[in-house]
């Protein structure tokens, strides 16, 4: 007899569906079909672990041993399926996971304010090249693009928007560092 007629033997001998057995195996509940029809073997590792769900050798299973199938071991412990128990861990990772966002709304702020800081500079850079301007300056280099505008006597919008950029950042910054702060206040307590 085959590997895979040995699986199916026992399998229903224990009154056991291909799902129970894969979870029990932690494999999927094709890998099991799989075996079943010979389309496969099970490696090593699982062959171990057949045999201790199944409490006969691995040499019963390998085709090693014909007669002496079963070892001195109790019948088979189901783990039991509990859907309230499950519906409840799920329920307690949720919370946590909702917790840890609401206590780290400081690193949330900070990566708004560096957002918000990033999305300002480039609109002050949009609009430095939408309207180039080349400012000379006698003896020394020629600006042109954001410097110009920066460096310019005109040119409001621009200086305002990387102004509202510099403080977006600097409260980016401030944000990130009170998190740390709590975090490091909450490790003391």
């Amino acid at each position: 007899m085959d590997i895979g007629n040995k699986i199916v033997q026992l399998r229903e001998e224990n009154q056991m569906s291909q799902t129970e057995l894969a979870e029990l195996l932690d494999v999927s509940r094709q890998t099991v079909s799989k075996w079943e029809r010979n389309v496969c073997e099970p490696e090593a590792k699982r062959i171990v672990q057949l045999a201790k769900i199944f409490h006969i050798t691995t040499d019963y299973l390998l085709g090693n041993e014909r007669e002496l199938r079963h070892q001195a071991m109790p019948t088979i412990v189901r783990p039991q399926w509990n859907k309230e128990k499950c519906k409840e861990k799920i329920l307690k990772v949720k919370t946590e996971i909702v917790n840890k966002v609401k206590a780290d709304k400081f690193f949330y702020l900070f990566l708004g304010c560096l957002a918000l800081a990033l999305l300002t500079w480039w609109l002050a850079w949009m609009y430095s090249r939408a309207h180039p301007v080349v400012l000379p300056n006698p003896g020394g280099p020629v600006y042109t693009g954001l410097k110009a505008h920066l460096l310019g006597e005109q040119w409001y919008e621009t200086k305002l928007t990387v102004a509202t950029s510099c403080i977006f950042f600097i409260a980016s910054i401030v944000f990130l560092i009170i998190k740390f702060i709590k975090k490091r206040s909450s490790k003391h307590d």
